[in-house]
């Protein structure tokens, strides 16, 4: 049986049967959750003075970035 047949993994994750009559959504890194859709990108981004935002490009890909604080900057916000 195709479990994935009807599955759809988001943010470009990947869709695997599993041995036990299941699936599992293989999420790309940045991802979690049962079908890949919460967007854990600011997990891997080190903002010191700042926080982490993130945009949606056209083509569905992410990207993250620090928003420093005033008086702050650099790629990580420490400058």
């Amino acid at each position: 049986v195709d479990f994935c047949k009807n599955v759809t993994c988001a943010n470009g994750g990947e869709c695997i049967n599993t041995d036990d009559n299941n699936y599992i959504c293989k999420c790309k890194t940045g991802f979690s959750g049962m079908h890949c859709e919460e967007i854990r990108i600011c997990d891997l981004v080190s903002c010191i003075h700042g926080t982490c935002k993130y945009d949606l490009f056209e083509n569905g890909d992410y990207v993250s970035f620090c928003n420093c604080n005033p008086g702050f900057q650099g790629k990580d916000c420490s400058i």
